[in-house]
This record gives structure tokens, C-alpha cells and sequence, in this order.
């Protein structure tokens, strides 16, 4: 019986953990400071019911990630690298917050037409350069 009950847990662990493993898919740089190279994640949300408040807040938990991870970390004690990351943090939070308002605006207008609604579904939002 304990047997049972540790698979199932084990199983049911995997079963949240991977749509947070899958949540993004990484197109960046190394460096954040890197300027010439254009840095950005998908954020997935094909498998959020944007409807659903508890789907939002998951959407701006992948968004926030998706921001961390794409501008990097920095040292607090390298005041112009920690700077430039932060600057690189208000930036793309501010773009990704506004396409996700776009994408939500949108499905809001289509709400009446299946087929726009449709076109809809599964589009990422792309967080970064």
C-alpha cells in the first residue's frame, strides 16, 4: 500500500511540474548586456482558459519568469550591470504586460465570432528585444 501511495505521489508531482517546465520555450542571449542579439521567450498560453482568473495569474507567473530569465541576473555590487538589468526588467515586463492586454482585448472582440476566437487560441506572447 505505501508502494501505491508513493507512485501516486511521485506521479501526480510530475504531472504539475511539467506544464511549468514546458511553460516557455528560450531564444536569448547569454549576456543581457548583449545589445546586438535579439532576446526573447515565448511564453505558451494554449493551455490557459484566459477566462479564469486563476489562468491569469498563472499567465503573469510565466510572464514574470519569462522576464527574469530573459534579462538575466546581476550582481548588486556591479551597480551598472545590476542597473542595466533592472532597466531590461521595467522594459520587457511593460511590453509583455501590453501584449497580453492586446491578446486579451482581442479575445474580448472576437467573443461573438468563433472562428476569430479560434485564431486566437494558443498565440504566445513573446517577452524580451
Amino acid at each position: 500500500m505505501n508502494r501505491l501511495a508513493l507512485a501516486a505521489c511521485s506521479l501526480s508531482a510530475l504531472l504539475v511540474a511539467t506544464p511549468v517546465l514546458a511553460d516557455v520555450v528560450v531564444k536569448k542571449a547569454e549576456n543581457f548586456r548583449d545589445k546586438t542579439v535579439n532576446q526573447t521567450l515565448d511564453v505558451r498560453t494554449s493551455d490557459l482558459n484566459l477566462a479564469d482568473a486563476h489562468a491569469l495569474r498563472t499567465l503573469d507567473n510565466r510572464l514574470a519568469a519569462a522576464v527574469r530569465e530573459v534579462c538575466g541576473y546581476a550582481e548588486v555590487r556591479q551597480p551598472a550591470n545590476w542597473a542595466d538589468m533592472m532597466q531590461c526588467r521595467k522594459d520587457a515586463r511593460a511590453r509583455a504586460e501590453a501584449d497580453r492586454d492586446a491578446l486579451l482585448a482581442a479575445r474580448l472582440a472576437a467573443r461573438g465570432d468563433p472562428a476569430a476566437l479560434a485564431r486566437l487560441e494558443g498565440t504566445p506572447l513573446r517577452v524580451g528585444g
